[in-house]
């Protein structure tokens, strides 16, 4: 089944945002789970929630649809250097799909770490055991 959400007057013919839902699971104890599609406009859109027969108040969820699924992490930060042997930051982290988009990422598990790199033109040294040198 699917359900549309209007979009602009000035394009009325065309649904902003659409659902399609995709499974309804009933768990017991008054409990359910919906799974929906979501396509349409990229950006903020209301989910209302309701009961068919219209014997209990809904509710109206507030969601982000995204561009595309996540893809890569993206940090910056606004300081022309740091001082040696003083904290600094912050860095600002973002999570972009495949095509830059900057993605809401509050409800994903993200565990960032961070480490150094060879600086441009500096050699990375490996040591080898005497018996594999050329």
């Amino acid at each position: 089944r699917r359900i549309s959400q209007g979009s602009s007057a000035a394009d009325a013919s065309t649904p902003a945002v659409e659902a399609e839902v995709v499974r309804l699971v009933f768990t017991g104890g008054g409990r359910a789970r919906l799974f929906l599609r979501l396509s349409g406009r990229v950006g903020p859109c209301l989910l209302g929630v309701c009961d068919r027969r219209g014997r209990v108040a809904g509710c109206v969820l507030s969601l982000t649809l995204a561009a595309g699924a996540p893809y890569a992490l993206c940090a910056s930060y606004y300081a022309a250097g740091i001082v040696h042997g003083q904290p600094f930051g912050p860095i600002g982290v973002t999570l972009v799909d495949a095509s830059g988009n900057q993605l809401p990422a509050a409800d994903l598990p993200l565990h960032v770490s961070a480490h150094l790199l060879p600086s441009p033109g500096e050699s990375q040294l490996v040591s080898m055991p005497a018996d594999e040198r050329p």
